[in-house]
């Protein structure tokens, strides 16, 4: 019975790491398509009609949310899967002295729990976000 924990335990830490490493991922992805986009716009000083300029804003405003959905789900995730280890050390009987006390300590499945983590990343995503919207319909789209 203890390797079959033990073997849960593992597949545990990879599903943590999993839940912690997609975040940075998303906005990888994100910062570098608002990157392109402002560097498009100011670089090359892409002028675009009201069409494109709404396609890329709905486009924009689509990935905005869907990346702030991911962030709160990985982040409740996460939480959760802690939780399920932390009950784990304690039923393999991991001495509290060798591993760090927070390690033993069930943290509640809310969005304010861990704000500072994710949320920089939410709030990162969103001023990229602000700022490609004023890009598009500030330098890039011809008001003439």
């Amino acid at each position: 019975m203890r390797d079959d924990k033990w073997q849960l335990y593992n597949i545990l830490v990879g599903e943590i790491a999993r839940y912690r490493d997609w975040p940075i991922r998303i906005l990888t992805f994100t910062s570098a398509l608002h990157f392109a986009l402002m560097a498009a716009l100011t670089i090359k000083e892409l002028t675009l009609g009201v069409g494109v300029s709404v396609v890329i804003t709905v486009a924009l405003t689509v990935i905005w949310a869907s990346t702030i959905y991911h962030f709160c789900h990985c982040h409740l995730e996460y939480l959760n899967l802690r939780n399920v280890q932390v009950r784990l050390n304690k039923s393999l009987k991991l001495e509290e002295n060798i591993y760090p006390v927070k390690w033993f300590r069930e943290r509640p499945k809310k969005l304010r729990e861990g704000l500072w983590g994710w949320g920089y990343y939410a709030i990162y995503a969103t001023i990229l976000y602000v700022l490609s919207l004023v890009l598009i319909w500030q330098l890039g789209f011809d008001w003439g």
